[in-house]
């Protein structure tokens, strides 16, 4: 038996609104989270970096456990 017009399913190339809207959403997430790492790279290099930052002067002291507040002298 031969399948006739009205049998066969017509499947359209153009996708429908949902599922665009959808991969737009999801494209722009991950574009804004790609330009954000950039640019996060990019502002890395600023003065407290090219010093050498506060945590490398503070590697090496440290204190006792529940060691209260408290600075030491400049000497």
């Amino acid at each position: 038996m031969a399948a006739t017009d009205a049998d066969r399913e017509v499947v359209s190339a153009v996708p429908d609104r949902a599922t665009l809207r959808l991969a737009l959403v999801v494209g722009g997430l991950v574009l804004a989270v790609l330009l954000g790492f950039g640019l996060g790279r990019i502002n890395s290099g600023g003065p407290a970096a090219a010093m050498g930052g506060a945590d490398s002067a503070l590697a090496d002291h440290t204190h006792a456990p529940g060691a209260g507040a408290h600075s030491h002298g400049v000497g």
